[in-house]
């Protein structure tokens, strides 16, 4: 049997024609939005390849955006999908068409690529440095372009978790609680840039700042949207005054400003789920269920998923933080310089100093977690019954496996949001903050 050809899926310009400066360049004059951008010169083959994907990690396909790409010479989009059959490839020169959208059989494209770029397609993708291991994750050298700022992205990042824009995933009723969720407190996670809304407290009027809050976009105002009107009314008053010069202590000012430097979002969740299933599952001191009664052990199957059966069961460490007790007290902190040791503060968002957070959530693995979970499960069996591990065992795990699957997925999606932020945060020297709301 035959190997499939290699996939790819590009825009290629010959080199010399466009670099990667004026690449970011060409399409922050187009505007399309906030991307996950890769301008990666390929030497072996003499082109620059650049590879567009939009904030849910699509790919950006758009004809308008290859003509613009090619007026100082050549531009050619090339997609190739061996295992769904599809192939693609259309030329411009000098921003017009130079060849009509060719589609058609994947083993075709090579030679048609050959004629137009001089390599073959299958040559291009080999010339790439092999670090696309998926679409979804994060190649070398890619950056995020987010409103017009290149920031950089580590290798291996998720790209398809909606993180330059606030969301919530909305999981419904919170398993600590038995509460829905439009109920409680949920907790969503950010990364802005303090030096910035430092220095436009200090140096721009209020009504410049209340003028740009008042044009934040719905999609990153999120849950803060009811407290814009009184933000822009404080910063209006100031005039042509610095909030810091008039002495302003508008903290939904402050937190307004804030957003309007944010770079990076993480899915809201539950407070209560992030504070007693999700933080703690990094906090284990034990894998072997203290379990001895098999009744107890039986009971223990009502739990939500797996992971839920070992919070309640096996110790873990708890700094016992005043917010959340799964974040020491000096982690979280006002976001207003003006606020005062021991005052009650009202706010919204809180300073993250989170690199103790983001080392237990890189430490491990997901291969290592599964090490983790099926310890427990052999454990939690073995307080039960008698029967070795066999059949049975395996016919009571895929029962447990398949009645948490949603849990196990929540936390799994939890994960990959928290560390994304997290580290792109400390990448490009960005501040985290957590985001409380009801």
């Amino acid at each position: 049997m035959s190997t499939p050809p290699p996939d790819l899926t590009a825009i290629l310009i010959p080199a010399g024609e466009q670099d990667p400066v004026s690449v970011r360049r060409a399409l922050m004059a187009l505007g399309p939005g906030d991307l996950w951008l890769r301008a990666r010169p390929l030497p072996a083959v003499g082109l620059l390849q650049i590879e567009l994907f939009d904030g849910g990690g699509a790919p950006r396909l758009d004809a308008s955006t290859v003509a613009a790409l090619s007026g100082r010479g050549k531009a050619a989009f090339v997609h190739r999908n061996a295992a769904a059959g599809q192939a693609l490839l259309h030329v411009f020169a000098g921003g017009k068409e130079a060849q009509p959208l060719w589609h058609g059989p994947p083993d075709e494209l090579d030679a048609r690529v050959e004629a137009a770029l001089g390599h073959t397609a299958s040559a291009i993708a080999e010339a790439d440095d092999g670090t696309r291991r998926h679409p979804a994750f994060a190649p070398s050298g890619m950056i995020a372009l987010v409103r017009g700022r290149p920031l950089g992205v580590p290798v291996g990042m998720p790209i398809q978790l909606g993180t330059f824009a606030f969301h919530d995933r909305n999981h419904g009723a919170d398993p600590a609680t038995g509460k829905g969720p439009g109920e409680g407190d949920r907790v969503a996670l950010l990364a802005f840039d303090l030096e910035a809304v430092r220095s436009s407290w200090q140096t721009v009027t209020g009504a410049e700042l209340a003028a740009r809050i008042r044009s934040l976009p719905e999609a990153l105002v999120g849950p803060l949207g009811a407290a814009r009107e009184e933000a822009v009314r404080d910063l209006d008053a100031l005039g042509d005054e610095t909030p810091e010069s008039a002495g302003l202590e508008s903290v939904r000012a402050m937190e307004l400003c804030a957003v309007s430097e944010s770079y990076f979002f993480g899915g809201g969740e539950a407070a209560s789920y992030l504070d007693q299933r999700f933080l703690p599952m990094f906090s284990l001191l034990s894998r072997e269920p203290p379990l001895d009664d098999p009744d107890e052990a039986e009971a223990l199957e009502r739990s939500e998923s797996v992971l839920a059966a070992m919070v309640e069961v096996l110790p873990y460490r708890s700094p016992e933080g005043p917010v959340l007790e799964s974040l020491e007290e000096g982690e979280l902190r006002p976001l207003a310089p003006w606020a005062r040791a021991g005052a009650e503060y009202v706010g919204s968002i809180l300073v993250l100093h989170g690199d103790r957070v983001r080392g237990l959530l890189s430490a491990i693995d997901q291969r290592e977690m599964a090490g983790w979970v099926d310890q427990f499960y052999r454990g939690w069996w073995k307080a039960q019954s008698d029967d070795p591990w066999g059949d049975e065992f395996e016919a009571w795990r895929r029962r447990l496996d398949e009645q948490g699957g949603p849990d196990v997925q929540r936390f799994l999606t939890d994960w990959a949001e928290w560390r994304a932020v997290l580290e792109l945060a400390a990448q490009n020297q960005l501040q985290p903050a957590l985001v409380f709301y009801g």
